[in-house]
Protein backbone atom coordinates (compact mmCIF):
# COMPACT_ATOMS: atom_id res chain seq x y z
CA UNK A 1 0.00 0.00 0.00
CA UNK A 2 1.29 3.46 -0.90
CA UNK A 3 0.55 6.41 1.40
CA UNK A 4 0.65 9.90 -0.07
CA UNK A 5 1.24 12.90 2.13
CA UNK A 6 1.08 16.42 0.76
CA UNK A 7 0.60 19.58 2.76
CA UNK A 8 0.50 22.49 0.31
CA UNK A 9 -2.63 24.32 -0.82
CA UNK A 10 -4.34 24.32 -4.22
CA UNK A 11 -6.27 26.65 -6.43
CA UNK A 12 -8.90 24.85 -8.48
CA UNK A 13 -11.03 26.27 -11.28
CA UNK A 14 -13.10 23.61 -12.99
CA UNK A 15 -15.99 23.51 -15.37
CA UNK A 16 -18.60 20.80 -15.40
CA UNK A 17 -17.91 18.09 -17.94
CA UNK A 18 -21.33 16.59 -18.46
CA UNK A 19 -21.77 13.45 -20.50
CA UNK A 20 -25.34 12.87 -19.35
CA UNK A 21 -27.81 14.87 -21.41
CA UNK A 22 -31.00 15.46 -19.48
CA UNK A 23 -34.16 17.44 -19.93
CA UNK A 24 -35.34 20.31 -17.76
CA UNK A 25 -38.97 20.86 -16.94
CA UNK A 26 -40.36 23.61 -14.75
CA UNK A 27 -42.36 22.77 -11.65
CA UNK A 28 -42.85 24.19 -8.22
CA UNK A 29 -42.73 22.59 -4.80
CA UNK A 30 -43.74 23.91 -1.45
CA UNK A 31 -40.77 22.75 0.62
CA UNK A 32 -37.47 24.38 1.44
CA UNK A 33 -34.79 22.59 -0.58
CA UNK A 34 -32.55 25.14 -2.27
CA UNK A 35 -31.72 24.99 -5.97
CA UNK A 36 -28.28 23.59 -6.71
CA UNK A 37 -25.48 26.13 -7.22
CA UNK A 38 -23.29 24.91 -10.12
CA UNK A 39 -19.94 26.36 -8.96
CA UNK A 40 -20.16 24.77 -5.52
CA UNK A 41 -17.34 22.32 -6.09
CA UNK A 42 -15.05 25.14 -7.26
CA UNK A 43 -15.73 26.98 -4.02
CA UNK A 44 -14.49 24.00 -1.99
CA UNK A 45 -10.93 24.95 -2.82
CA UNK A 46 -11.17 28.68 -3.49
CA UNK A 47 -9.41 29.52 -0.22
CA UNK A 48 -6.45 27.26 -0.93
CA UNK A 49 -3.29 27.84 -2.99
CA UNK A 50 -2.03 24.62 -4.58
CA UNK A 51 0.54 24.93 -7.35
CA UNK A 52 1.47 21.31 -8.10
CA UNK A 53 -0.09 17.86 -8.29
CA UNK A 54 0.81 14.33 -7.37
CA UNK A 55 0.39 11.64 -9.99
CA UNK A 56 -1.14 8.37 -8.81
CA UNK A 57 0.42 5.63 -10.90
CA UNK A 58 1.59 3.00 -8.43
CA UNK A 59 0.56 -0.65 -8.35
CA UNK A 60 -1.71 -1.66 -5.49
CA UNK A 61 -3.72 0.51 -3.13
CA UNK A 62 -3.28 4.15 -2.20
CA UNK A 63 -4.12 6.07 0.97
CA UNK A 64 -4.22 9.86 0.78
CA UNK A 65 -3.52 11.36 4.19
CA UNK A 66 -2.85 15.01 3.35
CA UNK A 67 -4.71 17.66 1.40
CA UNK A 68 -3.72 17.99 -2.23
CA UNK A 69 -4.52 17.66 -5.93
CA UNK A 70 -4.05 14.06 -7.09
CA UNK A 71 -4.35 12.80 -10.65
CA UNK A 72 -4.71 9.16 -11.67
CA UNK A 73 -2.37 8.16 -14.48
CA UNK A 74 -3.86 5.54 -16.80
CA UNK A 75 -5.34 2.40 -15.21
CA UNK A 76 -4.99 1.33 -11.58
CA UNK A 77 -6.05 -2.29 -11.02
CA UNK A 78 -6.18 -4.84 -8.24
CA UNK A 79 -7.05 -8.51 -8.53
CA UNK A 80 -10.61 -9.75 -8.10
CA UNK A 81 -11.55 -10.16 -4.45
CA UNK A 82 -8.97 -7.69 -3.17
CA UNK A 83 -10.27 -6.52 0.24
CA UNK A 84 -9.26 -2.83 0.12
CA UNK A 85 -10.28 0.12 -2.06
CA UNK A 86 -7.73 1.26 -4.63
CA UNK A 87 -7.93 4.82 -3.31
CA UNK A 88 -8.71 5.68 0.31
CA UNK A 89 -9.13 9.37 1.11
CA UNK A 90 -8.31 10.04 4.75
CA UNK A 91 -7.84 13.82 4.71
CA UNK A 92 -9.66 17.10 4.15
CA UNK A 93 -9.30 19.34 1.07
CA UNK A 94 -8.56 16.62 -1.48
CA UNK A 95 -9.20 16.70 -5.22
CA UNK A 96 -8.79 13.40 -7.08
CA UNK A 97 -8.93 13.70 -10.85
CA UNK A 98 -9.16 10.43 -12.68
CA UNK A 99 -8.33 12.38 -15.87
CA UNK A 100 -10.25 9.80 -17.95
CA UNK A 101 -8.29 7.04 -16.24
CA UNK A 102 -9.71 3.81 -14.79
CA UNK A 103 -9.87 1.95 -11.51
CA UNK A 104 -10.50 -1.79 -11.91
CA UNK A 105 -11.34 -4.31 -9.17
CA UNK A 106 -11.93 -1.82 -6.36
CA UNK A 107 -13.07 1.79 -6.07
CA UNK A 108 -12.73 4.86 -3.83
CA UNK A 109 -13.61 5.24 -0.15
CA UNK A 110 -13.72 8.52 1.76
CA UNK A 111 -13.25 7.62 5.41
CA UNK A 112 -15.58 9.30 7.89
CA UNK A 113 -15.57 12.89 9.12
CA UNK A 114 -13.75 14.57 6.22
CA UNK A 115 -14.60 17.78 4.39
CA UNK A 116 -14.03 19.38 1.01
CA UNK A 117 -13.50 16.36 -1.24
CA UNK A 118 -13.86 16.35 -5.03
CA UNK A 119 -13.68 13.19 -7.17
CA UNK A 120 -13.99 13.85 -10.89
CA UNK A 121 -13.78 12.55 -14.39
CA UNK A 122 -13.04 8.85 -14.93
CA UNK A 123 -14.35 5.31 -14.60
CA UNK A 124 -14.51 2.54 -12.01
CA UNK A 125 -15.09 -1.02 -13.19
CA UNK A 126 -15.98 -4.29 -11.45
CA UNK A 127 -15.66 -2.96 -7.91
CA UNK A 128 -17.88 -4.30 -5.08
CA UNK A 129 -18.59 -0.67 -4.21
CA UNK A 130 -17.78 2.12 -6.66
CA UNK A 131 -17.51 5.21 -4.42
CA UNK A 132 -18.38 5.30 -0.73
CA UNK A 133 -18.75 8.52 1.25
CA UNK A 134 -18.20 7.61 4.89
CA UNK A 135 -20.16 8.76 7.93
CA UNK A 136 -20.11 12.44 8.92
CA UNK A 137 -18.49 13.76 5.74
CA UNK A 138 -19.43 17.17 4.34
CA UNK A 139 -18.81 19.25 1.24
CA UNK A 140 -18.20 16.29 -1.06
CA UNK A 141 -18.64 16.41 -4.83
CA UNK A 142 -18.60 13.40 -7.16
CA UNK A 143 -18.67 14.64 -10.75
CA UNK A 144 -18.65 13.01 -14.20
CA UNK A 145 -17.98 9.43 -13.12
CA UNK A 146 -18.74 6.24 -15.05
CA UNK A 147 -19.19 3.27 -12.70
CA UNK A 148 -19.90 -0.11 -14.31
CA UNK A 149 -19.86 -3.78 -13.43
CA UNK A 150 -19.07 -6.56 -15.89
CA UNK A 151 -18.46 -9.36 -13.36
CA UNK A 152 -21.52 -9.25 -11.07
CA UNK A 153 -19.64 -8.13 -7.94
CA UNK A 154 -20.86 -4.53 -7.54
CA UNK A 155 -23.62 -4.08 -4.97
CA UNK A 156 -23.81 -0.27 -5.15
CA UNK A 157 -22.33 2.31 -7.49
CA UNK A 158 -22.28 5.37 -5.20
CA UNK A 159 -23.13 5.16 -1.51
CA UNK A 160 -23.53 8.05 0.96
CA UNK A 161 -23.50 6.85 4.55
CA UNK A 162 -25.08 8.37 7.66
CA UNK A 163 -24.85 11.93 8.97
CA UNK A 164 -23.30 13.42 5.84
CA UNK A 165 -24.21 16.87 4.57
CA UNK A 166 -23.72 18.92 1.42
CA UNK A 167 -22.87 16.00 -0.84
CA UNK A 168 -23.32 16.53 -4.59
CA UNK A 169 -23.43 13.68 -7.13
CA UNK A 170 -23.36 15.16 -10.63
CA UNK A 171 -23.29 14.05 -14.27
CA UNK A 172 -22.55 10.42 -13.42
CA UNK A 173 -23.62 7.05 -14.84
CA UNK A 174 -23.92 3.78 -12.89
CA UNK A 175 -24.56 0.52 -14.79
CA UNK A 176 -25.40 -3.01 -13.62
CA UNK A 177 -25.22 -2.83 -9.80
CA UNK A 178 -26.73 -5.83 -8.01
CA UNK A 179 -28.67 -3.82 -5.38
CA UNK A 180 -28.67 -0.04 -5.94
CA UNK A 181 -27.14 2.42 -8.33
CA UNK A 182 -27.04 5.41 -5.96
CA UNK A 183 -27.98 5.00 -2.29
CA UNK A 184 -28.04 7.81 0.28
CA UNK A 185 -29.03 7.21 3.91
CA UNK A 186 -29.65 9.25 7.06
CA UNK A 187 -28.09 12.43 5.69
CA UNK A 188 -29.13 15.95 4.70
CA UNK A 189 -28.59 18.50 1.95
CA UNK A 190 -27.61 15.87 -0.62
CA UNK A 191 -28.11 16.71 -4.30
CA UNK A 192 -28.09 14.14 -7.11
CA UNK A 193 -28.25 15.91 -10.44
CA UNK A 194 -28.11 14.90 -14.12
CA UNK A 195 -27.20 11.32 -13.23
CA UNK A 196 -28.33 7.99 -14.68
CA UNK A 197 -28.67 4.46 -13.30
CA UNK A 198 -29.15 1.58 -15.72
CA UNK A 199 -29.92 -2.09 -15.11
CA UNK A 200 -29.88 -2.25 -11.32
CA UNK A 201 -30.18 -6.04 -10.99
CA UNK A 202 -31.93 -6.04 -7.62
CA UNK A 203 -34.60 -8.66 -8.34
CA UNK A 204 -33.66 -10.72 -5.27
CA UNK A 205 -33.28 -7.76 -2.90
CA UNK A 206 -36.54 -6.23 -1.71
CA UNK A 207 -34.84 -3.01 -0.63
CA UNK A 208 -33.02 -2.50 -3.92
CA UNK A 209 -33.64 -0.07 -6.73
CA UNK A 210 -32.08 2.43 -9.07
CA UNK A 211 -31.80 5.49 -6.81
CA UNK A 212 -32.64 5.21 -3.09
CA UNK A 213 -33.10 7.94 -0.48
CA UNK A 214 -33.50 6.42 3.00
CA UNK A 215 -34.27 8.74 5.93
CA UNK A 216 -32.95 11.72 4.02
CA UNK A 217 -33.86 15.33 4.66
CA UNK A 218 -33.65 18.60 2.70
CA UNK A 219 -32.27 16.73 -0.30
CA UNK A 220 -32.88 16.93 -4.04
CA UNK A 221 -33.00 14.63 -7.06
CA UNK A 222 -32.84 16.75 -10.22
CA UNK A 223 -33.03 15.58 -13.85
CA UNK A 224 -32.06 11.99 -13.01
CA UNK A 225 -33.00 8.84 -14.94
CA UNK A 226 -33.41 5.21 -13.90
CA UNK A 227 -33.84 2.59 -16.62
CA UNK A 228 -34.04 -1.19 -16.45
CA UNK A 229 -34.00 -1.68 -12.66
CA UNK A 230 -35.29 -5.04 -11.44
CA UNK A 231 -37.09 -3.90 -8.25
CA UNK A 232 -38.16 -0.27 -8.70
CA UNK A 233 -36.80 2.89 -10.25
CA UNK A 234 -36.73 5.48 -7.44
CA UNK A 235 -37.37 4.74 -3.76
CA UNK A 236 -37.90 7.42 -1.10
CA UNK A 237 -38.37 5.84 2.31
CA UNK A 238 -38.01 6.72 5.98
CA UNK A 239 -39.65 7.18 9.36
CA UNK A 240 -38.68 10.76 10.20
CA UNK A 241 -41.42 13.36 10.58
CA UNK A 242 -39.13 16.08 9.18
CA UNK A 243 -37.89 14.98 5.77
CA UNK A 244 -38.70 17.56 3.08
CA UNK A 245 -37.08 16.13 -0.04
CA UNK A 246 -37.71 17.15 -3.63
CA UNK A 247 -37.52 15.49 -7.01
CA UNK A 248 -37.58 17.58 -10.20
CA UNK A 249 -37.68 16.46 -13.83
CA UNK A 250 -36.74 12.82 -13.18
CA UNK A 251 -37.54 9.90 -15.51
CA UNK A 252 -38.22 6.29 -14.49
CA UNK A 253 -38.80 3.92 -17.40
CA UNK A 254 -38.71 0.23 -18.34
CA UNK A 255 -38.19 -0.91 -14.76
CA UNK A 256 -39.49 -4.16 -13.26
CA UNK A 257 -41.75 -2.85 -10.51
CA UNK A 258 -42.83 0.66 -9.57
CA UNK A 259 -41.41 3.70 -11.32
CA UNK A 260 -41.42 6.05 -8.29
CA UNK A 261 -42.14 4.63 -4.82
CA UNK A 262 -42.60 6.92 -1.81
CA UNK A 263 -42.85 5.40 1.67
CA UNK A 264 -42.12 8.64 3.47
CA UNK A 265 -43.40 12.10 4.38
CA UNK A 266 -43.08 15.52 2.83
CA UNK A 267 -41.63 14.62 -0.56
CA UNK A 268 -42.42 16.84 -3.52
CA UNK A 269 -42.19 15.41 -7.03
CA UNK A 270 -42.52 17.95 -9.85
CA UNK A 271 -42.48 17.29 -13.59
CA UNK A 272 -41.38 13.67 -13.22
CA UNK A 273 -42.30 10.97 -15.75
CA UNK A 274 -42.91 7.24 -15.36
CA UNK A 275 -43.34 5.07 -18.45
CA UNK A 276 -43.40 1.38 -19.34
CA UNK A 277 -42.75 0.14 -15.79
CA UNK A 278 -44.26 -3.26 -15.03
CA UNK A 279 -46.16 -2.01 -11.96
CA UNK A 280 -47.52 1.43 -10.99
CA UNK A 281 -45.97 4.57 -12.37
CA UNK A 282 -46.13 6.43 -9.02
CA UNK A 283 -46.94 4.70 -5.73
CA UNK A 284 -47.54 6.22 -2.30
CA UNK A 285 -47.47 3.04 -0.26
CA UNK A 286 -46.70 3.72 3.39
CA UNK A 287 -46.59 0.15 4.79
CA UNK A 288 -47.57 1.25 8.30
CA UNK A 289 -48.31 4.16 10.61
CA UNK A 290 -44.62 4.90 11.21
CA UNK A 291 -43.98 4.85 7.47
CA UNK A 292 -47.14 6.62 6.41
CA UNK A 293 -46.94 8.27 2.99
CA UNK A 294 -48.42 11.60 4.00
CA UNK A 295 -48.07 15.26 3.11
CA UNK A 296 -46.40 14.47 -0.19
CA UNK A 297 -47.03 16.42 -3.39
CA UNK A 298 -47.06 15.24 -7.00
CA UNK A 299 -47.16 18.23 -9.32
CA UNK A 300 -47.27 18.18 -13.11
CA UNK A 301 -46.14 14.55 -13.43
CA UNK A 302 -46.82 12.13 -16.30
CA UNK A 303 -47.55 8.40 -15.96
CA UNK A 304 -47.96 6.45 -19.20
CA UNK A 305 -47.99 2.84 -20.44
CA UNK A 306 -47.28 1.33 -17.00
CA UNK A 307 -48.38 -2.19 -16.03
CA UNK A 308 -50.35 -1.07 -12.96
CA UNK A 309 -52.03 2.21 -12.12
CA UNK A 310 -50.67 5.53 -13.21
CA UNK A 311 -50.88 6.84 -9.62
CA UNK A 312 -51.53 4.51 -6.68
CA UNK A 313 -52.27 5.63 -3.10
CA UNK A 314 -52.15 2.83 -0.53
CA UNK A 315 -54.02 2.42 2.75
CA UNK A 316 -51.47 4.48 4.74
CA UNK A 317 -51.31 7.30 2.19
CA UNK A 318 -53.07 10.34 3.65
CA UNK A 319 -53.10 14.12 3.13
CA UNK A 320 -51.19 13.98 -0.14
CA UNK A 321 -51.73 16.37 -3.05
CA UNK A 322 -51.82 15.15 -6.64
CA UNK A 323 -52.19 18.21 -8.87
CA UNK A 324 -51.87 18.81 -12.59
CA UNK A 325 -50.78 15.25 -13.35
CA UNK A 326 -51.58 13.05 -16.36
CA UNK A 327 -52.32 9.31 -16.51
CA UNK A 328 -52.55 7.79 -19.97
CA UNK A 329 -52.72 4.21 -21.27
CA UNK A 330 -51.91 2.49 -17.97
CA UNK A 331 -53.01 -1.15 -17.59
CA UNK A 332 -55.26 -0.96 -14.53
CA UNK A 333 -56.26 2.55 -13.42
CA UNK A 334 -55.30 6.12 -14.05
CA UNK A 335 -55.61 7.37 -10.46
CA UNK A 336 -56.33 4.69 -7.84
CA UNK A 337 -56.86 5.42 -4.15
CA UNK A 338 -57.39 2.49 -1.78
CA UNK A 339 -59.27 4.78 0.60
CA UNK A 340 -62.56 5.78 -0.96
CA UNK A 341 -63.16 8.27 1.85
CA UNK A 342 -59.52 9.25 2.35
CA UNK A 343 -57.87 12.63 2.70
CA UNK A 344 -55.76 12.76 -0.45
CA UNK A 345 -56.47 15.72 -2.71
CA UNK A 346 -56.74 15.29 -6.49
CA UNK A 347 -57.00 18.49 -8.54
CA UNK A 348 -56.47 19.58 -12.15
CA UNK A 349 -55.49 16.09 -13.32
CA UNK A 350 -56.13 14.45 -16.70
CA UNK A 351 -56.73 10.74 -17.35
CA UNK A 352 -57.45 8.80 -20.52
CA UNK A 353 -57.40 5.26 -21.91
CA UNK A 354 -56.57 3.60 -18.58
CA UNK A 355 -57.79 0.12 -17.58
CA UNK A 356 -60.27 -2.13 -19.34
CA UNK A 357 -63.12 0.36 -18.91
CA UNK A 358 -61.53 3.80 -19.15
CA UNK A 359 -64.69 5.74 -18.37
CA UNK A 360 -64.61 4.33 -14.83
CA UNK A 361 -61.00 3.13 -14.53
CA UNK A 362 -59.47 6.54 -15.19
CA UNK A 363 -60.36 7.53 -11.60
CA UNK A 364 -61.03 4.95 -8.85
CA UNK A 365 -61.95 6.09 -5.34
CA UNK A 366 -60.85 9.65 -5.98
CA UNK A 367 -62.26 11.09 -2.81
CA UNK A 368 -64.49 13.91 -4.09
CA UNK A 369 -66.65 13.08 -7.09
CA UNK A 370 -67.33 16.77 -7.76
CA UNK A 371 -63.76 17.12 -8.97
CA UNK A 372 -64.28 14.76 -11.89
CA UNK A 373 -65.45 17.33 -14.40
CA UNK A 374 -63.38 19.54 -16.62
CA UNK A 375 -65.72 22.48 -16.04
CA UNK A 376 -65.30 22.37 -12.25
CA UNK A 377 -62.62 24.71 -10.88
CA UNK A 378 -59.75 22.49 -9.87
CA UNK A 379 -61.55 19.63 -11.55
CA UNK A 380 -59.99 16.47 -12.96
CA UNK A 381 -60.56 15.72 -16.63
CA UNK A 382 -61.79 12.28 -17.67
CA UNK A 383 -61.04 12.01 -21.37
CA UNK A 384 -63.30 8.96 -21.70
CA UNK A 385 -66.31 10.17 -19.72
Amino acid sequence: MKTYTHNKSIVLVLGLCSFIIGFHLHGSCTFGVQEYNEPMHNEFFSRANFSDLLNLSVTGTITITESGYYQVQGTLEVSAGHPDPIITIDADDVFVSLASGKLIGQGIVITGTHNNILIQGGSIMSSPLGIQVGNNCSNVCIDSMLITDTTGVMTCGIQVQADCSDVHILNSLVRDPSIAGIECSDSSNVIVKRSVVMNANSANNASGGGIIFNNMSNSLLHICTVNGAQQRGFLITGTSTLMYNEMHGCLSCDNTGVGFQVDARATCMADCSACRNTSHGFALYGPGASYASDNNSLIGCLSKFNGGAGYYAGSSAQDNVIDGCKALNNTTDGFYDVNSTGTNKYTNNTAGSNGSTPSTDNYTNVNDASYIASATPGGNINLDA
